[in-house]
């Protein structure tokens, strides 16, 4: 029976000591994961508990303070590296927009791809304050796209103190009748890039590089620059509410949906839309760490450096690879934020989520019907939160 005790508890050790190992070797290999990067640091998707947590810290920054005012005690709202989230009452939000003035890169000769100035450019920077840039690439004739934008998310008179300029890049229409349509519609609106280039999917990453330029050469005052699709509705108070107060005491951020490194192929075969030719990365079977472009905040500063490395940097056709991906391959210390699962691409389950929900998941959404930029935003209206009420124009009914 002695024996028996003795094999019985040597087994136990056994097992035991097999529970422990599997144990270690978990928590080493999660830990081996978790410090995987990118360019720079690329953070762990948010979830949707994740914002309701941020959204629960931020506002216990205005509990009982009533107008908010901007002259009030600074406050910053972090997010640091540990995950600890810090707030205290007297929130300044106007502190999220005092960054550093950014110097625009200054080139000593043209650009190899960009040949040609603009045919046609406005002056929506020409104010000494923008906090945010919002810029779409749209298709010349999406006239009825670009109107719905400035009426909804990215009108440029939401806030009374946070200033937002809208500007849209476009490639030139075949015909001159269709040039005169845009000239029209930039002298009434003055937010239109025309670049002097076919307009179409083969130029996307010329109307990218356009951006890019424009922006280096006219708007780098802003505090942060926000892209987005013109198919896409973006709600402008999360992004400051989640995005901003992230990032505001950072440089060089950007975040968006991130396709980590080695997680996208490049395609070498002729016949793909996606063909890459290969001396565009040659030797490299995946891009690198890059975003999925359909909506993405930057802090302005990687501005300059994006497009100096674009005079270097081969052409690509594929957009988001080469704009948001080998053109900020270089930029030392980018920081990736990956924010994909509160981008949406699903219209009607967007919608639903911020219709019913007391804690909506997404950022921004694809929209599929015209109407729904309209619906969207009014629904975004009903829910306006306690911190930007008292910032809304007048003419902002919720």
């Amino acid at each position: 029976m002695a024996l028996g005790r003795k094999s019985s508890r040597l087994c136990e050790n056994i097992f035991a000591g097999i529970v422990i190992f599997a144990c270690g070797l978990s928590i080493i290999i999660s830990m081996k994961f978790q410090a995987f990067s990118g360019i720079g640091r690329l953070t762990q998707r948010k979830t949707s508990r994740e914002l309701q947590k941020n959204r629960n810290t931020f506002l216990t920054a205005f509990k009982d303070d009533g107008k908010h005012d901007i002259s009030g005690n600074e406050h910053q709202y972090v997010s640091n590296d540990h995950g600890d989230d810090t707030s205290q009452s007297g929130t300044d939000i106007k502190s999220w927009f005092h960054r550093k003035p950014v110097h625009k890169y200054m080139p000593s000769k043209f650009h190899p791809i960009l040949l040609r100035p603009e045919l046609m450019s406005n002056s929506a920077c020409k104010d000494n304050t923008v906090d945010i840039l919002i810029y779409s690439l749209s298709y010349w004739s999406n006239f009825n796209q670009r109107a719905a934008i400035r009426e909804s998310w990215a009108a440029t008179d939401t806030f009374t103190d946070i200033k937002i300029k809208t500007v849209f890049f476009l490639g030139r229409p075949s015909s001159t009748t269709d040039l005169t349509k845009i000239e029209s519609e930039n002298q009434k609106y003055s937010d239109i890039v025309l670049g002097d280039f076919l307009d179409g999917h083969a130029n996307i990453s010329m109307k990218s590089l356009l951006a890019l330029q424009w922006i280096n050469s006219n708007c780098l005052h802003a505090k942060y620059i926000l892209k987005a699709d013109d198919d896409m509705f973006v709600n402008i108070f999360y992004v400051i509410e989640f995005g901003v107060s992230e990032i505001f005491t950072l440089n060089k951020v950007i975040m968006c949906q991130v396709r980590p490194n080695n997680t996208n192929e490049i395609i070498r075969n002729r016949n793909s839309k996606w063909y890459v030719p290969d001396h565009i990365l040659p030797g490299r079977l995946t891009f690198p760490t890059m975003c999925f472009a359909n909506m993405i905040l930057f802090t302005a500063d990687l501005v300059p450096d994006m497009y100096r490395a674009s005079f270097s940097v081969p052409y690509c056709t594929v957009d988001d690879a080469y704009i948001f991906g080998m053109l900020i391959e270089p930029v030392k210390n980018a920081d990736f934020r990956s924010i994909g699962e509160t981008i949406s691409m699903n219209q009607n389950e967007a919608y639903q989520d911020l219709m019913h929900q007391s804690h909506p998941r997404y950022i921004a959404s694809t929209v599929k019907q015209i109407e729904y930029f309209r619906k969207f935003w009014n629904a975004a209206l009903t829910r306006v939160p306690t911190w930007a009420k008292g910032r809304l124009s007048s003419n902002i009914k919720t």
